[in-house]
């Protein structure tokens, strides 16, 4: 019945092109980190997985809360540097 399945990928294809990309952080036992070999320093990771562009500073839209990005963007730039990040969860 190729005339079925060309008007379900239509409609698959319709209703895929709505959705949003998720915004959570998968937070179960394949994200924690070992404490092994992580070679990027304390924090390194959960900014990492953050950063999804890889450009190495967080932008508003790449942290889950609005309140926190303020708090770590420090000289509000609208950009947050691993430094900043740092600093923010050190003086929480």
């Amino acid at each position: 019945m190729p005339e079925k399945l060309a008007e379900l990928r239509k409609r698959w294809e319709r209703w895929d092109a709505q959705l949003e990309a998720p915004k959570w952080i998968r937070q179960d036992a394949s994200t924690q980190r070992s404490g092994r070999g992580s070679g990027g320093g304390r924090g390194r990771g959960q900014f990492n997985r953050l950063d999804a562009n890889g450009d190495g500073v967080l932008t508003e839209d790449e942290v889950p809360q609005p309140a926190l990005f303020r708090r770590m963007d420090a000289d509000g730039d609208g950009k947050v540097t691993l430094d900043e990040a740092r600093n923010a969860a050190e003086n929480r």
